[in-house]
């Protein structure tokens, strides 16, 4: 909770709250993540560990939220 209320100040929000939509979108184009990348020809085993990453950050955000 900490770190997303300094990244909000640091981002220039006055109550981290207030960047809430931003950062839902964020994790919404971070879920598209795979389709992107594959739509692009990024290799199978680069998005499943880039993925793998990009999903594990998803959930702990999602948790504080």
């Amino acid at each position: 909770m900490k770190a997303l209320q300094k990244l909000a100040q640091f981002a220039g929000y006055a109550k981290w709250h207030n960047a809430l939509p931003i950062i839902e979108e964020t994790l919404d184009i971070v879920g598209d993540f795979t389709e992107v990348a594959t739509s692009i020809g990024v290799s199978p085993a680069t998005i499943t560990m880039i993925a793998k990453q990009l999903e594990e950050s998803r959930q702990s955000v999602l948790a504080i939220l």
